[in-house]
């Protein structure tokens, strides 16, 4: 009995062994192909273990500005490895969650930025490493023929969605178009010159370069044909930095951004499910119509604001700025203010720049806390509307998920 025992744990340690060595293989081949491309391998790398469902949070600073990227790599008893990328507040920079088991993303930002990555064994079980380059480029380099025995593949398929699927195609092209047009166009957006075309099909992509004027926001409009049933679109610097992206599963995506520096960027148009024609528009955000903006609104909040006080406007309500909230990630901040009975009342977020990529929510409670009203969905630029039928007072608030930060609370009243 001894001795079987003694022989099984000898035969598993060979095993590990055997495994971190060809571990360590895959990864030295990795880090020589983005070597090859003018990448350095910077930091220790980190080995672990991980069973289906497990995840292991890596903490760094960036020790130089620039662009770093990090390289998860699962042996072959891993068939889905994740890999997101976080600030030490939580919110989210970038991530890869396709299905196989060596997720790559990069990111690029000043030096002694501290910054979490986080690996998440989705399918299977078994060993990883995690590495990073400096200077690191903005795709993975091939490795299939140099790894392809390294470890299981995932198929080449994104993993199945939760959501009900796209939205049926219903509208050819132009009126796609002319119906985005009107409802940019009541939020103060209007169409420039800067207008492109062209045909994909799935899983095929197209850049088309941008010149952006510095101090203005934009909407980025790409629309598909009645044959497309899912466009993205992603808006870069030339460097490869994310400003703005839109992945819905729609055969129309609009992103919005306000341009800080005079730089060239790059928007690219993907086709993930369906072929055919599609157009891309810039709109530029008129905020003479949206009335003066009040001091500290800047960046990304600069475009709800605006969209807010447009909608309120249209339902004939004087807007006026509530207050700004301070919350971390999941935390609540409730604002107090008084109704009039008989009056309607619209309550907005207008999320700062580090708030732009998380969820901002806002309800709306009496004094003994029955809710009234509520803007929980997805999205960052949340609205609530609310008549009242007694006056007192009321609470507006709000919460943040994946991110922590300022948002602008903006009221709307009659008149």
């Amino acid at each position: 009995m001894r001795a079987a025992a003694w022989l099984a744990l000898c035969s598993l340690c060979a095993s590990t062994a055997a495994a971190d060595d060809t571990l360590r293989a895959c990864v030295d081949e990795a880090a020589q192909a983005m070597e090859a491309r003018g990448a350095r391998r910077v930091g220790e790398t980190v080995v672990g273990f991980l069973r289906e469902g497990e995840a292991r949070s890596v903490p760094f600073t960036l020790e130089e500005a620039g662009c770093v990227g990090v390289l998860a790599v699962g042996h072959r008893r891993v068939h889905d490895l994740d890999l997101v990328l976080q600030t030490d507040s939580g919110m989210t920079l970038a991530e890869d969650v396709e299905v196989d088991a060596r997720p790559y993303l990069r990111f690029c930002g000043a030096a002694g930025l501290r910054l979490v990555a986080t690996v998440q064994m989705y399918k299977g079980r078994g060993e990883f490493r995690l590495v990073r380059f400096a200077d690191a480029p903005a795709t993975l380099p091939d490795l299939h023929r140099t790894l392809g025995g390294c470890f299981a593949g995932g198929g080449g398929m994104r993993r199945a969605s939760a959501d009900v699927g796209p939205a049926p195609p219903g509208r050819a092209l132009p009126e796609r178009l002319a119906r985005l047009d009107g409802d940019l166009g009541d939020l103060g957006y209007r169409a420039l010159g800067l207008e492109r075309s062209g045909s994909l099909s799935a899983p095929q992509r197209e850049a088309h370069p941008l010149s952006l004027e510095a101090g203005r926001c934009y909407a980025v409009v790409a629309v598909g044909d009645l044959g497309v049933a899912d466009l993205d679109v992603s808006i870069r610097t030339a460097a490869g930095r994310e400003l703005a992206r839109d992945v819905a599963r729609d055969a129309a995506a609009v992103t919005r951004l306000c341009v800080g520096a005079a730089e060239p960027l790059v928007a690219e148009v993907r086709m993930f499910q369906g072929s055919g024609a599609y157009r891309l528009r810039v709109m530029a955000l008129d905020e003479r119509r949206t009335g003066e903006r009040p001091p500290g609104v800047e960046g990304f909040a600069r475009i709800g604001h605006a969209e807010l006080r447009a909608r309120m406007t249209a339902r004939g309500m004087a807007a006026r700025p509530l207050g700004w909230g301070l919350i971390g990630p999941g935390q609540a901040l409730g604002m107090p203010v008084e109704l009039e009975a008989g009056k309607c009342y619209a309550f907005g977020g207008a999320p700062a720049d580090e708030v732009q990529a998380g969820d901002l929510d806002l309800i709306l409670v009496d004094e003994d806390e029955a809710l009234l009203a509520w803007d929980v969905g997805p999205g960052n630029v949340p609205l609530v509307w609310h008549c009242a039928e007694r006056s007192g007072a009321v609470r507006v608030v709000g919460r943040v998920y994946g991110a922590a930060g300022r948002y602008l609370v903006l009221m709307g009243e009659q008149p």
